[in-house]
């Protein structure tokens, strides 16, 4: 008897979207529902789009920015979440611009970590060369965040619905 893998709902699978963003390569993944494996399947995304960008060297930092910033949609955000990830020109030194866009116009507010979390933002800034949030147009935000030493990347501007 020969056993079929389990395939994973078409509703958790993010739906993937190349971008050129003025000659800066972005790729995008959009989730209608993000689920607890999200997190999960954005890091390994983003692990293996900067190996193929040659950018191996900061790929623990970015998976685990975009680790916090998917969890935080997650708590905080239900709703369709987007993720862009960029790069600059490999001329101008290796660093990536992580973005999530969510549908809740709630700005992320550090808090002290404890026992009941708080670490998110703590992390992002430690690990980040600078992180902030843009509102979208469409409602909602984007969270950014540039992973890296340089000038900072381009972080794309999309509308949440792809």
């Amino acid at each position: 008897m020969t056993t079929r893998p389990h395939a994973e709902p078409a509703l958790h699978r993010p739906l993937t979207k190349l971008y050129e963003l003025q000659s800066t390569p972005a790729r995008v993944w959009y989730w209608p529902e993000p689920t607890g494996q999200t997190a999960e399947q954005a890091r390994r995304l983003v692990r293996a789009l900067l190996t193929r960008w040659h950018l191996h060297e900061l790929a623990q930092d970015a998976m685990t920015v975009v680790s916090e910033l998917v969890g935080n949609v997650i708590r905080h955000a239900p709703g369709p979440m987007l993720l862009a990830v960029s790069r600059q020109d490999e001329t101008e030194g290796g660093r990536t611009a992580v973005a999530l866009y969510d549908t809740s116009p709630m700005r992320p507010i550090p808090r002290t970590p404890g026992e009941n979390g708080g670490f998110g933002l703590t992390v992002i800034t430690a690990l980040a060369s600078s992180w902030g949030t843009t509102p979208i147009p469409t409602g909602g935000k984007k969270v950014w965040a540039v992973i890296g030493a340089g000038s900072p990347c381009a972080v794309p501007d999309l509308p949440l619905n792809p």
